[in-house]
């Protein structure tokens, strides 16, 4: 017989318990205040080693779940504490800290005071909140409102002629010389061109895609932010990877040699040589040949009609 306080469990044969003992286990584990005494036979005492075994990593996993939640119980507090500053940092005049409510509301990241819920995305106050920013002078919210005429999101249509003014305010507040705003500059720049395009002005789309190009050639070392929707995850690992294996001439010879059966591939160091020849090219165009990148972005208008046309190269990684 086991007796837990008042409750007394029955073990008829010890040597085939280990199911009850399970089982009582769990109600020692879920009943913390319980207290546990065995009383002490022959037949009982080795019962002591196996609850032992069972009881102390159960105890210890639920004591770690316990601490987990903790810990993410005070991580939403703290998230919750940190949006709630951040709302009264908007309400006293600051812009950055007005966008980044906007921001929460367009994502659906506003906390409620239920752990991990929060409020659902809400584009109306998102854009209200947006458009207080650029009335206190900020730039990057002039970019999100663009954004969202430019695409059209969450329900609200794409307008070209929203856009434009959004865009044209992330150029009124913006400088050509700074190279902080070439980004923000530059891709307002662009996305001007392309609703000129769309409209058929495609002698203003040109003269905006030269502008842009210029400005990130000058501050962001060349066509990679114009010819890109944005930075695509890992891109710059890829091209510093890239570089490292065309750089090793003997290992890039081998990988080659898979193509041994191709019609006229020779293979060996020749091959090496002029694929990495090849390929610094094409990487050499892609970020520093300004009429290159203009060229490629009228195409991809011209191709796919009815769309942004801003569609980037696409990244092969091979061996």
């Amino acid at each position: 017989q086991i007796h837990i306080n008042r409750f007394v469990f029955s073990i008829k044969n010890p040597r085939t318990s280990n199911l009850s003992l399970i089982k009582l286990s769990l109600v020692l584990v879920m009943h913390r205040s319980l207290t546990l005494r065995l009383i002490s036979t022959p037949s009982t005492r080795r019962l002591f080693p196996l609850l032992s075994s069972t009881l102390r990593p159960l105890r210890r996993s639920l004591s770690t779940e316990s601490e987990d939640k903790k810990r993410a119980a005070k991580r939403w507090r703290d998230a919750v504490s940190e949006y709630d500053q951040m709302k009264e940092r908007s309400i006293a005049g600051d812009a950055a800290a007005m966008c980044d409510v906007g921001w929460a509301h367009h994502q659906g990241t506003v906390p409620t005071d239920v752990l991990n819920v929060c409020h659902p995305s809400d584009i109306s106050k998102a854009i209200k909140c947006y458009e207080l920013s650029v009335d206190m002078g900020y730039s990057p919210a002039a970019g999100l409102l663009g954004d969202v005429y430019f695409y059209g999101e969450d329900g609200v249509p794409s307008d070209d002629e929203k856009a434009k003014v959004w865009l044209e305010k992330v150029v009124e507040l913006t400088k050509e010389d700074e190279p902080e705003d070439a980004y923000l500059r530059g891709k307002g720049l662009q996305k001007l061109g392309i609703v000129s395009y769309r409209n058929g002005d495609e002698g203003d789309a040109e003269g905006r895609f030269k502008e842009s190009t210029a400005l990130m050639g000058k501050h962001l070392n060349g066509n990679w932010g114009f010819i890109l929707p944005h930075d695509p995850p890992g891109l710059w690992e890829f091209l510093n990877k890239e570089q490292e294996i065309l750089e090793d001439t003997p290992k890039l010879s081998q990988n080659l040699n898979g193509f041994a059966t191709s019609p006229g591939f020779k293979g060996g160091l020749d091959a090496a040589v002029q694929l990495r020849a090849f390929t610094n090219k094409v990487r050499s165009v892609e970020a520093r040949d300004e009429d290159w990148a203009v060229r490629y972005q009228l195409e991809c208008l011209s191709r796919f009609q009815g769309g942004e046309g801003s569609w980037g190269v696409t990244y092969l990684e091979s061996f």
